[in-house]
């Protein structure tokens, strides 16, 4: 068995190897469907339920088709990982960035957004929560994420 020593230090290098920084919001109002973009999104403002490191990747090479109109995409699963608990997130927050909430308060259905990363393509990028892992030890919180960014070749009016 694990000591509770040996479980903190596996956190602390799990939240070492946050290298980007995302936000987490909640809708607080009823999902509509955006007429432009065709994204279902909360009609008020969302607040935000953990700002703060986090690691966003493709999960496996499990893609599956989607076609929009008469656009076809291929989309594939991502996962996020955000760290175990506050105190990881803090300890391992650039410095000039502050930790908002907290990461075990994420739920599905929320946004995950990219706001800072070592991929520049990555940043601004937006993903809704589809499942929320659990586990034993905790040593990080993973997250299943959908991509939510405009299908390719599909043009927003401005």
């Amino acid at each position: 068995m694990l000591t509770e020593a040996e479980i903190a230090g596996m956190r602390q290098t799990t939240a070492s190897a946050l290298p980007d920084w995302c936000e987490v919001t909640r809708g607080t109002g009823e999902w509509v469907l955006d007429p432009v973009t065709l994204v279902t999104e909360p009609d008020e403002d969302a607040v935000v339920v953990y700002a703060g490191p986090c690691r966003v990747r493709p999960q496996g090479a499990q893609e599956q088709e989607v076609q929009v109109g008469d656009l076809h995409e291929t989309t594939a699963p991502y996962v996020g990982t955000l760290p175990a608990t506050v105190a990881d997130a803090i300890l391992y927050a650039p410095s000039g960035l502050t930790v908002e909430g907290d990461p075990n308060d994420v739920v599905v259905d929320d946004y995950l957004t990219v706001t800072v990363s070592t991929d520049p393509s990555m940043t601004g990028r937006s993903f809704q929560l589809a499942h929320v892992g659990w586990s034993t030890w905790q040593l990080d919180r993973r997250i299943g994420l959908r991509d939510r960014e405009q299908p390719q070749g599909v043009e927003v009016p401005s």
